[in-house]
């Protein structure tokens, strides 16, 4: 009996906010951000370069593993009491060290960098959004995943059960908020940042 007075409940609370939603004219919208994000040519760039840049130290570190091997190799022939062991300990220790701070500081460079890519894009996806969202009348745009779920993968399974949208009809306005940032990116000049959101 509780059970059914509580789906009556919630289906006259659904009616009620649906029929209010309607009264004022409110139009809804889902877009797929991730989609925009794989598909936005200056995001890919930069995180393409970011990602040379990444090969790059990684080869910088592999030298310096190289450098530890040499005097590794150097050391062999000393007893290690003596004073040219010690030495060569020495420098094993600090090209070490160095490396550590080096990857240390690298990691946190790149993190920020990345950070500020996807704060950026963003901020000029919801930019767009905004504009369109006012155009068309549009009075909540909701994100959601158009990508399907693969039954064959718990983690996707799972992360589709709580997905926020369940069903949507001519409703996704991703493609045409891809398609005007697209054209935005094509008239500005080379080198330029995204306006800033307002």
């Amino acid at each position: 009996m509780k059970t059914l007075l509580r789906g009556a409940l919630g289906l006259a609370l659904c009616f009620c906010i649906s029929g209010s939603a309607e009264a004022s004219g409110t139009q809804l919208a889902v877009i797929d951000v991730s989609m925009i994000f794989k598909n936005h040519t200056r995001f890919k760039q930069a995180m393409e370069g970011m990602k040379a840049e990444v090969k790059a130290f990684e080869a910088t570190l592999q030298q310096r593993g190289q450098q530890i091997n040499e005097l590794r190799k150097k050391m062999q022939p000393y007893d290690p009491g003596s004073a040219e062991y010690k030495q060569l300990e020495a420098q094993i220790m600090k090209v070490q060290a160095d490396g550590q701070i080096a990857a240390a500081q690298k990691k946190k460079e790149f993190l920020e960098r990345e950070a500020k890519i996807y704060y950026d894009v963003y901020n000029e996806v919801a930019t767009e959004v905004s504009r369109f969202a006012e155009q068309h009348g549009i009075g909540l745009v909701i994100r959601f995943n158009s990508e399907p779920i693969d039954p064959k993968s718990r983690q996707a399974v799972l992360e589709g059960v709580n997905r926020a949208v369940i069903f949507q009809k001519n409703l996704n306005i991703t493609k045409a908020i891809q398609d005007r940032l697209e054209q935005a990116q094509a008239q500005r000049p080379a080198g330029s940042a995204a306006p800033a959101r307002r």
